[in-house]
Parts: C-alpha cells; structure tokens; sequence
C-alpha cells in the first residue's frame, strides 16, 4: 500500500479530539507497514536459514546505511530521532529473524552508562548482565548474544573470534567507549576485500577520543578531505630511497621532536627544533663518519595514546589529556573535551609548520639540511581524510607527514591503525616494545609490508634499559628470519620512565646504557644499528635528570606528558651513540 502521509495532516489547527484523530490514523499506516515489513523479515529468515542459521543476525553496516539514507530524506524528524526510532526497528526486525539477548559487563561505575546505551542502541531486546567477562563472551561466541564491554577492560587477544559489531561512546569518565561483539552473519558486513582510507572503521580501534557529536566529527572530516595536503607525496618517496640506503648500513637516522607538539607552536619555536635536530644530524654525521638522514616530530604530533582514561587532579577525576589535536590540557571537564574542532586546528597548524621549515634557507640565509616531517598515525579519522592517490601508480599517500608510526599501544594486528598502516606506501615505523614477541612482529610484518619492499618500514626498540638484553636480539633475528628487510631505530625514551614525586622523570645515565647496549646488541646479530628515535626540546628545561636526588629537587618542567632531553642532553646522548658506532666496527 502507498501512502502519502503528508496528506492526512490538515494545514490549519482545528479542534484537539481531531488532530488526535488523525494522529490515530498515522498510527494505523504505520502499524500496517511495519505488518508488510516484518511479513518480509519472515522470508528473509526463511532464505537465510539454510547457511548461516547459527550467525546472528545483525547487520551493522546494513544499518548504517538505511539510516543515512532515511536521514537524508528526512526534513521534519530530527536526524537524531529517524537514527534511534529506526534502529529500535531494525533490532526488533533482527529479533524476529532468531531470538537473541544483549549481554552487559563492567564495572559498578559504569553500569549505568552501559545500560543507557544497550537501550539506545538495541531498542527492547532483552538483556541481562553477566558476573565475570568471561561468562559475557561465551555468551557472544555462542551465537545467541551480543555482548557489551568497556572498550579499556577487553584486549582483542581474549576475544578473537568474535565480530567488533560497533563502538559508542559511553557517558562515563572511566570508560569512554563500549565495545559491542558478537559472531555475525557475513554477507556484506565483512570489512571491504580491497584496501581504502577508510576500512580502518571495520576493525577494532583503541586509543581514539570518544566524540560527544558524532555530526561535527563528520563535518571536520569532510573540511579535511577537501583541503590541500600537508606534505607532497614525492617527498615521502625520496625519504624511502634514502632509508634504503641505511637499511644496507650506509646511512644513519636521527628522528627527534617534541612528546607531544603544542598546536599554538610559533615559527620561531618551530626553527628552534628544526636548527636542534640539524645539529644533532650534523654531529652525528661527522662523528660517525655517515650520512645522517633526519626525521623531526613536527607539524603533526599532536596527539598521544595514553595508558589510562581517566586522571585525577586537584580532587575531581577528568579525562586525560590526549594532546592538543584532542583536548585542551586545562584541569577542567569542558576543557578535557575531545572537540573535533581541534583536528582544524591541528591541520591549520601543520601546514604552518611545512611553510616554515620549506623556508628555512631564506630565513637562515643558508643551505639548511633536508628535514623530513613524522609523527604517531593515531588520530585514524585525520590521517585518512588526508590521504590522496597517486593517479600515476594508484598507490595511496598519506600526506599529514612524510612518514607515520605504529604506537606500542595500538599495534593489534586485528586492529584499525595496523589496517589503515597497510595501505598506504609511506615509510612506516613500528614501536616495539617489552611485551612484544617474535611471533606478534612478524605478523605485525606480513600485515604491513606483505611484499617486503625496501625502505618501508623502520623498527623503533623502545625496551627499558633492564629488558633490552633479554628482548632485543629475539625480536631481531625473528625479523631476518623471516626475510622482512627493515631499519632498526633505539627509543631509549619510552622504556625507561619513572614516577619521581608525582612527576614522570628519566635518568640520563638509563637512556645512555640503552643505546649502547642496542648498538652491541644489532652488531652482535649482524644488524645495522640505523639511529635514534628521541624526544628532546630547544628550551632550558630539566625533565630528564642525571640523578633522583636531581628529581627530587626544584627543577624547570614544561612537558605536557613525557620528559625530554635538553639541548646538552641530546648532543652528549648522540655523541655517544656515534662513539659506540665507531668502536663496534
């Protein structure tokens, strides 16, 4: 039957009893379609019943598409309204198909939150909660349920043969996301066959912001498609020519920059990292005798994975600073927003950052050394809204920086980073850190650089000086074994924190023993130490420190997360890694 339902309504306002009577009528039409639909829903069970009755059926990205497709039409309900009412629909239509449940676990704090969003989300489905994580996925393994679970309480590893049905944003401070999981039905809900920028949203993403409007996020996406490129995709291919010459022991690598980028940097602090980072190159160079190549984290790394969500500070709990391309590091909740707005500015900034340092030979009046740009492939929404295709060789660019890397927290080689990483022909950095192990890199190998291509990827050690010893060279020969060719960097930073007082610290002596031991460590395996990936800073600070007792003590901190290495730090630092260079040949 077709109905136009605009014309039931009566255009001027007569009597209440009437309006109600034709808002009865309404209800009828609607009552008799969802009849005729859920007599379609039956024989769409009964076709499907002989090869995947033991799947549910869901289909998230069946879903999606239905609601785009009634939101665009709609110019009276609210899209919000049209996403909620036709997702009630689509549950219940699921339901008649087979029975099913949704099944909830967490903690106390966020129950609430949880069961909000299972009734948003899921309509009138029943649900219960279960009392350990483990009895929720034998529930979704079994193929009856659907099971809901804070995004930080589930690794992948415990669950992977189970669908990631969705991600939502949870209104809790402990637990921004929920995961939703299950064994769905495959049909055209699987992740796409073919690579793109953005078959990353089929797959398990850790570590990005929990956005209150979804809209916005969309909005931002599309400014950022749009725009110009940060970054000239040519570029990105002569830094791979030149990593291949290190690969083969004839260059080394300085990649060094800011923790985390403020994103209201000056030209004149920009020059002053990028003057630091050519000098360190050109010390090294000398006292190495080879060619240095140099990397800067510059003009993109702002934004930081972090091992917990929630903060306190001053008495209140807030969410944690994620970096100024997220939130605000103000100790207020509005501040700690993650606001979509800021990717604007985040890019606005970056492209300030690649004007300034293209002009560097005309503001210093001199030959200044080529400087790469770099920084952690973590905001996935970003970087693919900024990746281009090459129309000569097809190939996809990202072109926020000349090279991204995979962060030690976000390296599931199930997850989205490791698939969006995948696709794309920029040279890729792979953190690898105490509790990786040989097989997890060399699958983490085969998902990235399934071809073996020289000059592709660069392994950043970031161990800790007490575990180097006992993880390099396993990690190391795995790697040649498996016939992967790679440039091996030592992070001497990130492995060897520690909390002095309230505040991270680290010992200049611990990072000085890292790099010499990963120098012993590559000569001893036949493996060319290629670099160092640093964080430093041009101010006169003293993050890192010699001694506790200099931790303990009145010092100038600025860091807005990890500590860096001063100017004479990082110049005492790569001379020492160039000594030990030349000792071990």
């Amino acid at each position: 039957m077709k109905s136009n339902l605009n014309s039931v309504v009566t255009p001027i306002v007569p009597a209440l009893e009437i309006l109600r009577g034709e808002i009865d009528r309404i209800d009828d039409q609607i009552l008799h379609l969802l009849e005729q639909r859920y007599a379609v829903i039956g024989r769409v069970s009964r076709a499907k019943a002989g090869d995947s009755v033991q799947f549910l059926p869901v289909r998230p990205v069946r879903e999606r598409r239905i609601i785009e497709r009634l939101s665009a039409k709609s110019s009276r309900v609210p899209v919000a309204d049209v996403a909620h009412i036709w997702r009630s629909i689509l549950s219940l239509s699921g339901q008649f198909q087979r029975q099913y449940q949704i099944i909830l676990w967490g903690p106390e704090e966020a129950r609430v939150a949880l069961s909000r969003l299972a009734a948003t989300r899921f309509g009138s489905i029943p649900m219960s909660w279960a009392e350990r994580r483990d009895e929720a996925i034998a529930a979704a393994r079994s193929g009856k349920s659907i099971v809901l679970i804070p995004a930080d309480l589930l690794q992948p590893s415990a669950a992977p043969d189970l669908d990631l049905i969705g991600q939502y944003q949870l209104d809790c401070v402990d637990h921004p996301w929920a995961l939703a999981m299950g064994r769905l039905a495959v049909e055209a809900d699987a992740p796409p066959a073919r690579w793109h920028p953005t078959s990353w949203t089929h797959f398990v993403h850790h570590q990005l912001p929990a956005y209150p409007d979804q809209l916005s996020v969309a909005a931002v996406e599309q400014k950022l498609a749009d725009a110009e490129p940060v970054v000239e995709g040519e570029a990105a291919a002569s830094l791979s020519a030149l990593l291949i010459e290190a690969e083969q022991g004839r260059r080394v690598l300085i990649q060094a920059g800011d923790c985390a980028e403020p994103i209201d940097s000056s030209r004149a602090d920009t020059l002053a990292m990028s003057a630091l980072i050519s000098d360190l190159g050109r010390r090294l160079e000398q006292d190495s005798e080879t060619p240095a190549i140099l990397i800067g984290r510059l003009g993109g790394q702002f934004a930081k994975p972090r091992s917990a969500s929630v903060e306190q500070h001053g008495g209140q709990k807030l969410a944690v600073y994620r970096g100024d391309a997220v939130n605000h590091p103000g100790a207020s909740h509005d501040e700690r927003l993650a606001d979509p707005t800021r990717l604007n500015d985040a890019y606005a900034q970056s492209r300030r950052v690649a004007d300034w340092l293209s002009n560097r030979d005309s503001i210093r009046g001199g030959t200044t050394r080529n400087l790469f740009t770099s920084h952690e492939a973590l905001l996935l929404n970003y970087e693919a809204a900024l990746t281009r295709r090459d129309p000569n060789d097809g190939r996809w660019w990202a072109r926020s920086a000349h090279s991204l890397w995979l962060g030690d927290r976000t390296r599931d080689p199930r997850g989205a980073h490791v698939e969006y990483l995948s696709g794309i022909a920029n040279p890729i950095g792979i953190k690898c850190g105490p509790t990786l192990d040989s097989d997890q890199l060399r699958t983490l190998l085969e998902r990235i650089d399934p071809e073996r291509t020289p000059g592709r990827v660069m392994l950043i050690a970031r161990l800790g000086h007490e575990r180097v010893a006992d993880r390099l060279g396993l990690l190391m020969e795995a790697v040649q074994r498996s016939g992967h060719p790679a440039l091996w960097l030592c992070d001497p930073m990130h492995g060897n924190n520690l909390i002095v007082g309230g505040a991270k610290t680290r010992l200049v002596p611990d990072i000085f023993a890292e790099v010499e031991q990963f120098v012993r460590i590559a000569r001893a395996m036949g493996v060319h130490p290629g670099g160092l990936h640093l964080e430093i800073t041009p101010r006169p600070v003293l993050e890192c420190v010699d001694t506790l007792a200099q931790a303990n003590s009145p010092r100038r901190y600025e860091s807005r997360c990890d500590p860096r290495l001063n100017v004479d730090q990082a110049r005492r630092l790569v001379a020492h890694f160039a000594t030990v260079l030349r000792v071990g040949r």
